[in-house]
Protein backbone atom coordinates (compact mmCIF):
# COMPACT_ATOMS: atom_id res chain seq x y z
CA UNK A 1 0.00 0.00 0.00
CA UNK A 2 3.39 2.51 0.91
CA UNK A 3 4.32 1.71 -2.53
CA UNK A 4 1.24 2.18 -4.21
CA UNK A 5 1.13 6.18 -2.67
CA UNK A 6 4.55 6.60 -3.68
CA UNK A 7 4.14 5.42 -7.06
CA UNK A 8 0.71 7.83 -7.04
CA UNK A 9 3.11 10.85 -5.96
CA UNK A 10 5.70 10.68 -8.52
CA UNK A 11 3.48 10.41 -11.51
CA UNK A 12 1.19 12.90 -10.97
CA UNK A 13 1.15 14.88 -7.99
CA UNK A 14 5.26 15.86 -8.87
CA UNK A 15 4.51 15.24 -12.45
CA UNK A 16 2.18 16.24 -15.25
CA UNK A 17 -0.76 16.31 -12.45
CA UNK A 18 -0.48 19.00 -10.44
CA UNK A 19 -3.58 20.82 -9.43
CA UNK A 20 -3.95 23.27 -6.89
CA UNK A 21 -7.44 22.37 -6.72
CA UNK A 22 -7.06 18.63 -6.35
CA UNK A 23 -4.12 19.37 -3.90
CA UNK A 24 -6.43 21.45 -1.72
CA UNK A 25 -9.49 18.74 -1.94
CA UNK A 26 -6.72 16.00 -0.83
CA UNK A 27 -5.44 18.52 2.26
CA UNK A 28 -8.74 19.26 3.26
CA UNK A 29 -10.17 15.35 3.24
CA UNK A 30 -7.10 14.67 5.22
CA UNK A 31 -7.83 17.55 7.96
CA UNK A 32 -11.70 16.67 8.46
CA UNK A 33 -10.41 13.25 8.56
CA UNK A 34 -8.01 14.05 11.48
CA UNK A 35 -10.57 16.52 12.76
CA UNK A 36 -13.36 13.77 12.99
CA UNK A 37 -11.08 11.30 14.27
CA UNK A 38 -9.72 13.13 17.58
CA UNK A 39 -13.31 14.46 18.15
CA UNK A 40 -14.23 14.62 22.03
CA UNK A 41 -17.64 15.63 23.53
CA UNK A 42 -15.22 17.33 26.26
CA UNK A 43 -13.78 19.76 24.12
CA UNK A 44 -15.18 23.69 24.19
CA UNK A 45 -17.28 24.07 20.93
CA UNK A 46 -20.40 25.82 20.07
CA UNK A 47 -22.26 22.76 21.38
CA UNK A 48 -20.58 22.34 24.75
CA UNK A 49 -19.19 24.53 27.29
CA UNK A 50 -15.75 22.19 27.86
CA UNK A 51 -12.83 23.11 29.94
CA UNK A 52 -9.16 21.80 30.08
CA UNK A 53 -6.76 21.14 27.11
CA UNK A 54 -8.40 20.68 23.83
CA UNK A 55 -7.70 17.23 22.48
CA UNK A 56 -8.85 17.83 19.43
CA UNK A 57 -5.48 17.40 16.24
CA UNK A 58 -7.22 20.34 14.92
CA UNK A 59 -6.94 22.20 18.27
CA UNK A 60 -9.70 24.55 18.81
CA UNK A 61 -10.47 24.96 15.50
CA UNK A 62 -11.00 21.52 14.98
CA UNK A 63 -13.48 21.13 17.84
CA UNK A 64 -15.69 24.26 16.95
CA UNK A 65 -16.34 22.17 13.57
CA UNK A 66 -16.26 18.64 14.86
CA UNK A 67 -19.05 18.97 17.57
CA UNK A 68 -21.68 20.27 15.20
CA UNK A 69 -20.84 18.07 12.36
CA UNK A 70 -21.21 14.94 14.72
CA UNK A 71 -24.04 16.39 16.94
CA UNK A 72 -26.14 17.42 13.44
CA UNK A 73 -24.93 14.19 11.39
CA UNK A 74 -23.36 11.78 13.67
CA UNK A 75 -21.20 8.78 11.09
CA UNK A 76 -23.04 10.56 8.41
CA UNK A 77 -19.99 13.33 8.73
CA UNK A 78 -17.26 11.03 8.01
CA UNK A 79 -19.32 10.97 4.07
CA UNK A 80 -17.47 14.40 3.84
CA UNK A 81 -13.22 13.61 4.47
CA UNK A 82 -14.02 10.34 2.23
CA UNK A 83 -15.54 12.57 -0.71
CA UNK A 84 -12.92 14.79 -0.40
CA UNK A 85 -10.09 12.19 -0.50
CA UNK A 86 -11.78 10.37 -3.27
CA UNK A 87 -12.26 13.43 -5.46
CA UNK A 88 -8.96 14.47 -4.29
CA UNK A 89 -7.05 11.35 -5.90
CA UNK A 90 -9.68 11.11 -8.83
CA UNK A 91 -8.33 14.73 -9.94
CA UNK A 92 -4.65 13.82 -9.14
CA UNK A 93 -4.44 11.02 -11.15
CA UNK A 94 -7.37 12.39 -13.93
CA UNK A 95 -9.47 9.36 -13.02
CA UNK A 96 -13.21 9.46 -13.67
CA UNK A 97 -12.60 13.42 -13.46
CA UNK A 98 -14.82 13.90 -15.38
CA UNK A 99 -18.17 12.40 -13.21
CA UNK A 100 -17.45 15.30 -10.46
CA UNK A 101 -20.45 17.45 -12.07
CA UNK A 102 -22.78 14.77 -11.86
CA UNK A 103 -22.08 12.91 -9.12
CA UNK A 104 -20.59 14.98 -5.97
CA UNK A 105 -23.59 17.21 -6.68
CA UNK A 106 -25.50 14.97 -4.83
CA UNK A 107 -23.61 14.48 -1.82
CA UNK A 108 -25.80 16.40 0.80
CA UNK A 109 -28.55 13.29 0.07
CA UNK A 110 -25.62 10.39 0.91
CA UNK A 111 -24.50 12.29 3.85
CA UNK A 112 -28.15 12.38 5.12
CA UNK A 113 -28.70 8.78 4.24
CA UNK A 114 -25.81 8.03 5.78
CA UNK A 115 -26.57 9.72 9.19
CA UNK A 116 -29.87 7.96 8.94
CA UNK A 117 -28.04 4.22 8.66
CA UNK A 118 -26.19 5.47 11.80
CA UNK A 119 -29.26 6.74 13.61
CA UNK A 120 -30.37 3.18 12.80
CA UNK A 121 -27.82 1.16 14.42
CA UNK A 122 -27.43 0.12 17.83
CA UNK A 123 -24.72 2.64 19.52
CA UNK A 124 -21.37 0.99 20.54
CA UNK A 125 -20.14 1.09 23.89
CA UNK A 126 -17.83 3.81 23.64
CA UNK A 127 -20.50 6.03 22.19
CA UNK A 128 -21.47 8.07 25.20
CA UNK A 129 -23.39 11.14 23.09
CA UNK A 130 -26.84 12.73 23.79
CA UNK A 131 -27.55 11.13 20.47
CA UNK A 132 -27.35 8.34 18.36
CA UNK A 133 -25.01 7.60 15.91
CA UNK A 134 -26.53 9.60 13.01
CA UNK A 135 -26.85 12.77 15.21
CA UNK A 136 -29.77 14.69 15.88
CA UNK A 137 -30.53 14.67 11.87
CA UNK A 138 -30.43 11.18 11.86
CA UNK A 139 -32.35 10.63 14.82
CA UNK A 140 -34.93 12.85 13.70
CA UNK A 141 -35.64 10.85 10.21
CA UNK A 142 -34.91 7.42 11.67
CA UNK A 143 -38.03 8.23 14.51
CA UNK A 144 -40.26 9.69 11.39
CA UNK A 145 -39.69 6.41 9.84
CA UNK A 146 -39.80 4.04 12.93
CA UNK A 147 -43.49 5.90 13.40
CA UNK A 148 -44.41 4.31 9.55
CA UNK A 149 -42.87 1.10 10.09
CA UNK A 150 -45.08 -1.92 10.29
CA UNK A 151 -42.81 -3.41 12.56
CA UNK A 152 -42.49 -1.79 16.12
CA UNK A 153 -40.05 -2.17 18.18
CA UNK A 154 -36.36 -2.84 18.35
CA UNK A 155 -37.81 -5.34 15.67
CA UNK A 156 -38.48 -2.56 12.98
CA UNK A 157 -35.00 -0.94 13.90
CA UNK A 158 -33.57 -3.85 13.38
CA UNK A 159 -35.20 -4.05 10.07
CA UNK A 160 -34.60 -0.30 8.96
CA UNK A 161 -30.95 -0.59 9.96
CA UNK A 162 -30.50 -3.63 7.94
CA UNK A 163 -32.46 -2.37 4.86
CA UNK A 164 -30.48 0.68 5.08
CA UNK A 165 -27.72 -0.49 4.36
CA UNK A 166 -28.19 -1.49 0.81
CA UNK A 167 -28.57 2.47 -0.54
CA UNK A 168 -26.34 3.75 2.08
CA UNK A 169 -23.78 2.09 0.11
CA UNK A 170 -25.24 2.62 -3.52
CA UNK A 171 -25.50 6.27 -1.95
CA UNK A 172 -21.99 6.26 -1.42
CA UNK A 173 -20.39 4.34 -4.00
CA UNK A 174 -22.77 7.08 -6.57
CA UNK A 175 -21.33 10.44 -4.83
CA UNK A 176 -17.80 8.92 -4.74
CA UNK A 177 -17.63 8.91 -8.75
CA UNK A 178 -17.60 4.97 -9.00
CA UNK A 179 -18.80 2.99 -12.07
CA UNK A 180 -19.43 -0.73 -12.65
CA UNK A 181 -16.24 -1.12 -14.14
CA UNK A 182 -14.45 0.32 -11.26
CA UNK A 183 -16.02 -1.86 -8.97
CA UNK A 184 -15.80 -5.09 -10.99
CA UNK A 185 -11.46 -4.26 -11.09
CA UNK A 186 -11.66 -3.65 -7.57
CA UNK A 187 -13.48 -6.83 -6.55
CA UNK A 188 -11.29 -8.65 -8.79
CA UNK A 189 -8.17 -7.07 -7.10
CA UNK A 190 -9.72 -8.11 -3.52
CA UNK A 191 -9.92 -11.41 -4.24
CA UNK A 192 -6.24 -12.05 -5.98
CA UNK A 193 -4.79 -10.54 -2.82
CA UNK A 194 -7.30 -12.81 -0.63
CA UNK A 195 -6.55 -15.80 -2.47
CA UNK A 196 -2.74 -15.12 -2.38
CA UNK A 197 -3.13 -14.51 1.21
CA UNK A 198 -4.72 -17.54 1.89
CA UNK A 199 -2.09 -19.46 -0.84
Amino acid sequence: MIRFWIRIRRRYWNGGGRNSSARALSSRGLMAALMLMSYSAEDPSWMAAGSGEVQNYLGRFGAMIASPLIGILGLGAWMLPVALLVWGVRFITHHGEERWGGRAVFLPMGVVIAAVHGALMEPSTDWNAAFGMGGRLGDMIAGSLLGIAPVGGSGGLHVLATIFILPTVLASLFVLGFTRDELRVIWARVRFYLVSGYA
